[in-house]
This record gives structure tokens, C-alpha cells and sequence, in this order.
């Protein structure tokens, strides 16, 4: 076991660990995930609830948590091979990109539609839904 001392602020730290290593945290970390996979599969039956930001979320905490939920999810017939290109290279095919997008738009659409005659929120909303799909959008393809 190596010591690493690191300044945290003005507070030194004397063994630096991974959140998983504390002591429940995993435990957390695990149905936290298996939570978020749930609500990733009851969102493609739910027209309002996202479906890929649940999986992701998922895939992030059972790979802190959980090695056979963790390739379980990255080896899926249906989701594995896109959360794989996104776990190992931050990338999304253009279909991903382009449902993602239509999605983000059609959801600005329905609230400006929608929005009491205070359009502040509406576009504060259009603002982060703006930047949402350019980040998006500047996701590099998959390699194969």
C-alpha cells in the first residue's frame, strides 16, 4: 500500500482512496445503479422518461460498484454496443445523435408551445437544451 499525502484545501490528506473504497459505497454505488437501469428499460416503454442518460448513469455507477453488472450491461445484445463506444472512446453513432437531437427539439418545441406568457424560464430552458445538443452533436463517431 502506498501513503500519497495530497492538499485538499487547506486540509491534508494522508491516504487517498477511490469513493468505492469507502466503506457502504459500493453497496450505494451498486443499487444506485441497478436503479438507474430500471428506469433506463421502463423509459423505453414511457414516452417522457430518457432512456440513454439512465443507462449511462447506470454504466458509470456499476463500474464502480459491481464487475458483473458492469459487463453485463457493456456486453447487452440491444444497449451493449453502443454504452461500449461510449464507455471506451465518449463516442455516439449518428442514430444515437440524430434521435438525441430530435428529441431535445421536440421538448423545446412543446414547452415554448406550452410555457405560461413568462418566457424566462422558456429560454433558459432553450439555452440548455442548445448547449445539450452541441454536445452532442461534437461526440466523435465510433470507430470500428
Amino acid at each position: 500500500m502506498s501513503l500519497r499525502v495530497e492538499s485538499v484545501g487547506a486540509i491534508a490528506v494522508g491516504v487517498t482512496r477511490k469513493l468505492r473504497d469507502v466503506p457502504g459505497v459500493r453497496l450505494l454505488l451498486a443499487a444506485f445503479g441497478w436503479a438507474n437501469l430500471l428506469l433506463g428499460l421502463a423509459g423505453m416503454f414511457v414516452p417522457v422518461l430518457p432512456t440513454t442518460v439512465f443507462l449511462l448513469i447506470a454504466l458509470w455507477a456499476l463500474s464502480e460498484s459491481s464487475a458483473p453488472g458492469y459487463q453485463w450491461l457493456r456486453q447487452h445484445p440491444t444497449f451493449g454496443e453502443t454504452l461500449r463506444a461510449w464507455d471506451d472512446q465518449g463516442a455516439l453513432p449518428k442514430p444515437v445523435k440524430i434521435l438525441s437531437v430530435l428529441g431535445l427539439a421536440s421538448s423545446g418545441a412543446f414547452v415554448a408551445v406550452f410555457a405560461d406568457t413568462d418566457w424566462t424560464w422558456s429560454l433558459a430552458m432553450a439555452a440548455i437544451l442548445l448547449a445539450a445538443g452541441v454536445y452532442i452533436l461534437t461526440r466523435p463517431d465510433p470507430s470500428l
